[in-house]
């Protein structure tokens, strides 16, 4: 199996390779859990290798910043290997997904949808969640098709919802029959740069694998 590296040891390490090609990986967490940042993290270092990544900005979290912070020396050779999108709504999310295959070409590896709940969540649609169901049923699996088509790994990202101990992504039951690898992120602390990610599904095997990993650029050899 062939995967896309996150770029940080340790989440590397637990997904056995990193992000899977042809499938998608479920993050998800609160705000400021980590999300974006791995996503973030991951692009940056296909494009250090030559490749491209498809982010899909639905919740308008990709900040060039970040990445003027993480790898200052190289920014200008990953700004031109990333190309983002940001739909405007659920309708023009839709439209973006239905589209992809025309335009999505063989060095793309990374597909990223940030957050894939966002419009669902903002929507005032009364029935939002019957069309994120068809969303899901219909586009998600166009999406990881895609994929496997071009050698690209899918992640898509979520909030949360819940309490008291029960916390699971945003429109779990639309998500799951569509992600193979689910990790759950949360922050060790208010102030921590420190986050702990929880492996808990890998393809058909249930787990509860924890690692902790920094929120900062990390060396590699190229």
């Amino acid at each position: 199996m062939k995967f896309v590296r996150t770029g940080i040891d340790p989440l590397d390490s637990i997904l056995m390779g990193g992000f899977p090609v042809g499938s998608s990986t479920l993050l998800y967490g609160p705000s400021e859990s980590g999300k974006t940042f791995i996503s973030v993290n991951a692009a940056c270092k296909l494009a250090l290798l030559g490749y491209r990544t498809l982010y899909i900005d639905a919740d308008k979290k990709f900040d060039p910043k970040l990445i003027e912070k993480l790898y200052p020396s190289r920014c200008s050779k990953i700004f031109d290997k990333i190309i983002v999108v940001r739909p405007r709504d659920f309708l023009s999310l839709s439209h973006i997904l239905l589209y992809l295959p025309e335009y999505v070409e063989e060095d793309i590896k990374l597909i990223v949808l940030d957050t894939v709940s966002t419009l669902y969540r903002l929507s005032r649609e009364e029935n939002a969640y019957f069309y994120f169901f068809e969303f899901a049923e219909k586009q998600i699996p166009t999406l990881i098709s895609l994929g496997s088509l071009c050698e690209a790994a899918i992640v898509l990202t979520s909030q949360v919802e819940g309490f008291n101990g029960n916390i699971k992504p945003v429109a779990w039951n639309a998500l799951e029959p569509y992600v193979k690898v689910v990790l759950r992120l949360e922050r060790l602390s208010l102030n921590s740069r420190i986050r702990v990610a929880t492996l808990e599904k890998y393809f058909d095997i249930k787990l509860n694998a924890k690692v902790f990993f920094e929120m900062e650029a990390t060396p590699w050899a190229y």
